[in-house]
């Protein structure tokens, strides 16, 4: 028995475009199908501030619609 893990690799300025971003004031959040630990690795590594795992395109949708950003 056995497992194996695997992951995109994450882009070399994704931690610097975070930082930027909420320099800016701007709240970061992480939209993906990927599993909970592989999510919480990547938003962990890169500094955001939330992440929603394991989700299809539609929850997707309903949660972008949900979040404050529309003014």
């Amino acid at each position: 028995m056995g497992a194996v893990g695997l992951m995109d690799k994450i882009r070399d300025d994704a931690a610097s475009t975070i930082k930027n971003l909420k320099a800016q004031g701007m709240r970061t959040v992480m939209l993906t199908g990927n599993n909970e630990s592989t999510a919480k690795a990547v938003s962990s590594s890169i500094g955001l501030d939330n992440y929603h795992a394991g989700l299809l395109p539609e929850k997707k949708l309903d949660i972008t619609e949900d979040l404050e950003i529309w003014g």
